[in-house]
């Protein structure tokens, strides 16, 4: 039957449906079940069922009463956000997000220019004196933040302690670090001035940032603001050394005219700066043999500094290939200088895969070393190697280009290996009458192992070459050495007695030196890699990004996802795993739901905060700014010329006749013109004067409790932050001018 009971005390199986979190059906089959009394009403689309809330079961109600509460809470919250204080919360959270972005602006671009200076730094030879003096610059500043770190102290007392501590004697830092620190009235000393201009551009900047000439004035040429002059300019020195900065400009104006628009200092400081930087590379370019007599009389002297284990490792590869029975091969070496400890590898070619398993090989054994000093190959110099050398926090050092001597305690170590090894090859006979033939072909592999391009044939295979150079490494390790007081690599290392950093986790490091496929977009579908596709549930909360994919080479089936530089995901291939792929794909849907769920949620909540009718709120705004204009009221003359008298004639209205004008009144009317063209508004030039005193107009009325219009309120937040604003204020502050000024 039908019944007019108030909806207030009644409610529908949707509803309570909604309430209990099921189905409608499954309600439905509730209320059968238990029989609940109901009423129909006529609804639209037909009668409607509706279910008297005090004859439901205590559950069903206060499932219902909670669902209600919540519901008038959520209006609560929607009316207050719509209110002032609700809009005044986001714009606070919208200032404070654009806050966190420029933050994250700040540091990546801090990250960009350290990446950038390391690179610099790197290029510098380990002798030059600008990186001894960065290096030992860099030293005391560990220094001062471990005695900053130890003491509880703030930036500026642990800077004033540790200057007069190590002025004073009292605070030790090593001869090598003290010797390159600054002079002061005739003698070496630190200021807490010059540590803080070290600590914050080391901060900001990295290492490069101690190097003498580095600044904002110093390195920085308007020849490199031209796009492709230096390398110009560089050209025509290193063909013609003796070239002249006019000659070049001259050169430049013939050339590339579109590029001459610097003076001739500009090109001498350029010039000058550029021989300094790469003295030992523009010697060796243009004149050889005084390379060799300036730069050649100190190889060697490297070892002088090496007072460490693993303090500086030596990575190179064989020129030649080496000809087995398996093909072509390279042998990839690295050395310790403080203990000449070798390992020996052998590769179908050098690669950045080769360079790194040689790495760890070394690492496993020895622990992980401070520097890798390596030349500029394409495999040393790769995103696989230097990234794990980043990583690891082992710095890089990149030999100077045409200074290969730089490394030439491993070359030195590959000529070794090439005579003591032919011993162990197969084909030796011994001390016989044939000894001549063997040490003659010695003397010819030893000159072709160090020759590029030429073959080394040895019938073996790589397994065994593998082989025969571990067990002579073994042999090299317990020989004396000249260079080490006669003692052998095996003796300096065992009489190291300090620690030693080692890899603990043998897995990681293997991903970490693991192969770089390449890098991938995720898709929908995951990555495609190979003609398969690999995917994690993980992935979907990155689809379309960019990724960086590294192989497992003991699973084809597996590859390890980073993006941005942050590990997310082991990405599988259900084919050569083996594995359902429909079960696989389940799983991604259901972690992709949950994803997206939780994302939506977060997406509602910024929903609720917006008007619905957007149309209207902007009209309505509008409007209400043009009623806030009022016109201004003119003086006016009455113009009726001669036609429209003669239209109002046709319409059926008699205008009045023109009256003939006196002189006088002519004069009048002339007078009128001219005092309405002088009350005319004149347009205001916005001077700095006139914004500040609108600022200070606006800062009245804010501080009063007034809500300032969009406009008004965008400028009255951003004008603080100008040099203008300091700039005026200062004026106003110093003549006392605010009070006179509204």
């Amino acid at each position: 039957m039908t019944c007019r009971e108030p909806l207030e005390a009644t409610t529908t199986i949707r509803e309570i449906a909604a309430a209990l979190g099921i189905s409608r059906q499954g309600a439905v089959k509730r209320a059968a079940a238990g029989g609940w009394t109901y009423t129909e009403v006529k609804g639209r689309g037909g009668r409607q069922r509706r279910y008297p809330i005090n004859q439901l079961p205590a559950e069903i109600r206060e499932a219902l009463a909670t669902q209600r509460a919540a519901a008038a809470v959520s209006e609560r919250m929607r009316e207050w956000e719509q209110g002032p204080e609700g809009r005044a919360l986001q714009e606070a959270a919208a200032y404070a997000r654009e806050q966190r972005e420029a933050e994250e602006a700040k540091r990546a671009a801090r990250r960009a220019r350290k990446e950038s200076g390391m690179a610099q730094f790197a290029a510098l030879p380990a002798d030059h004196p600008k990186r001894q003096r960065a290096k030992a610059r860099e030293s005391a500043l560990l220094a001062l933040w471990d005695f900053q770190r130890q003491r509880h102290l703030t930036l500026g007392a642990a800077l004033e302690l540790f200057s007069a501590g190590a002025n004073a004697g009292d605070i030790y830092l090593p001869e090598g670090v003290w010797e390159w620190m600054p002079h002061y009235q005739g003698r070496r000393a630190l200021t807490a001035a010059t540590l803080k201009r070290w600590h914050l551009a080391y901060r900001n900047e990295g290492i490069h940032a101690l190097v003498d000439g580095y600044g904002a004035r110093k390195g920085r040429f308007k020849v490199l603001d031209i796009p492709g002059l230096d390398r110009v300019v560089i050209g025509l020195m290193l063909e013609q050394p003796h070239i002249t900065p006019k000659k070049v400009k001259a050169y430049v104006a013939a050339k590339h005219p579109e590029m001459d628009q610097l003076s001739v200092t500009s090109y001498r400081r350029f010039m000058d700066h550029w021989r300094e930087q790469n003295a030992q590379a523009y010697t060796y370019a243009t004149n050889p043999d005084q390379w060799k007599n300036h730069y050649m009389a100190a190889v060697g002297s490297h070892h002088e500094r090496i007072e460490r284990l693993n303090q500086v490792w030596e990575l190179d590869s064989t020129p030649g290939d080496w000809l087995l029975a398996d093909g072509r091969h390279s042998v990839i070496g690295v050395i310790d200088l403080y203990s000449r400890r070798l390992k020996l590898l052998v590769s179908k070619t050098s690669t950045a895969l080769a360079v790194c398993q040689v790495f760890r090989r070394a690492t496993l054994d020895w622990g992980i070393c401070e520097i890798a000093r390596t030349d500029n190959g394409k495999d040393y110099v790769s995103r696989q190697f230097t990234s794990a050398l980043r990583d690891l926090e082992v710095e890089q050092e990149l030999c100077v280009p045409f200074a290969s001597e730089q490394k030439g305690t491993v070359e030195r170590a590959f000529r070794t290996m090439s005579h003591g090894i032919l011993d162990l090859l197969p084909g030796f006979i011994g001390h016989n009458v044939a000894e001549r033939k063997v040490i003659e072909a010695r003397k010819s592999f030893a000159q072709r192992v160090m020759t590029p391009g030429e073959t080394v044939q040895v019938e073996m295979t790589s397994e065994e070459l593998q082989q025969l150079l571990d067990q002579w490494c073994e042999i090299y390790h317990h020989t004396a050495h000249s260079g080490l007081a006669e003692r052998s690599p095996f003796e300096v290392a065992n009489a190291w007695a300090q620690p030693v950093r080692r890899i603990q986790d043998e897995r990681a490091l293997d991903l970490l030196l693991a192969e770089i496929a390449g890098t991938r977009t995720i898709r929908k579908k995951g990555i495609a890699l190979d003609n398969h596709y690999y995917d994690a549930p993980e992935l979907f909360e990155y689809v379309g990004q960019e990724a960086v994919i590294k192989r497992d080479e003991a699973d084809i089936g597996r590859v390890y996802v980073y993006v941005e530089g942050e590990f997310v995901a082991v990405a599988e291939c259900a084919e050569l795993l083996g594995i359902s792929r429909k079960e696989r794909a389940a799983a991604a849907r259901a972690a992709q739901r949950r994803f997206m769920a939780a994302q939506q949620q977060e997406y509602r909540q910024f929903k609720k905060g917006v008007d619905k009718n957007i149309g209207r709120v902007v009209l309505d705004h509008q409007l209400e700014q043009i009623h806030n204009i009022e016109t201004l009221h003119r003086p006016s003359i009455d113009h009726t010329p001669e036609g429209l008298r003669q239209a109002g004639r046709a319409a059926g209205r008699e205008l009045p006749p023109i009256a003939e004008t006196t002189p006088q009144q002519d004069d009048a009317r002339a007078q009128l013109a001219a005092e309405m063209a002088a009350a005319a508004p004149v347009a205001e030039v916005d001077t700095p004067k006139r914004r500040y005193e609108r600022w200070l107009r606006l800062d009245r009325r804010a501080q009063g409790g007034e809500r300032l219009p969009e406009g008004e309120a965008t400028f009255y937040r951003s004008y603080p932050g100008t040099e203008e604003y300091r700039s005026m204020k200062g004026f106003y502050d110093d003549f006392d001018l605010g009070a006179e000024h509204p």
